[in-house]
């Protein structure tokens, strides 16, 4: 998922570069189509796939960094949205972290196989962010 970043990021600075140069030479029509293409790219990118980016690169750090606890499951709710085919759940839960207790709220891809677990009141592990223990992560 991070390579989709930096392939995104690549091909906007390329078509930014060309439109640019083409401006420089003189082709303003060509230059400024290239200039609103690359917007176009960059737009749909941030709107759709910059989040899950951003919770992948997440749920990496946390594999290696995050604290391990036990969280209660207060709610579980559709957002109607999906990635690569597993639903996306928002659930709320509550967990302690190092005596404090914390409810916190995720929109998470859970598994089919893992929906029946995943109800009000059960326990489930997370992994919890050691650097904002706000952020967390549901573990299946």
């Amino acid at each position: 998922m991070q390579g989709l970043k930096y392939l995104a990021f690549t091909l906007t600075a390329v078509v930014v570069i060309w439109g640019a140069w083409m401006i420089y030479k003189g082709q303003y029509g060509a230059g400024v189509g290239m200039l609103l293409t690359s917007v176009l790219m960059v737009v749909p990118y941030l709107l759709f796939m910059h989040p899950y980016v951003r919770m992948d690169a997440l749920m990496t750090r946390l594999n290696k960094e995050g604290i391990p606890a036990q969280a209660s499951i207060v709610s579980i709710e559709e957002t109607s949205m999906y990635v690569n085919e597993v639903p996306v759940m928002r659930v709320n839960v509550k967990y302690a972290i190092e005596g404090k207790e914390r409810t916190g709220e995720i929109k998470q891809p859970i598994p089919y196989h893992s929906l029946s677990s995943v109800q009000p009141g059960t326990l489930v592990p997370i992994l919890v962010d050691p650097k904002d223990d706000a952020q967390f992560l549901l573990q299946f």
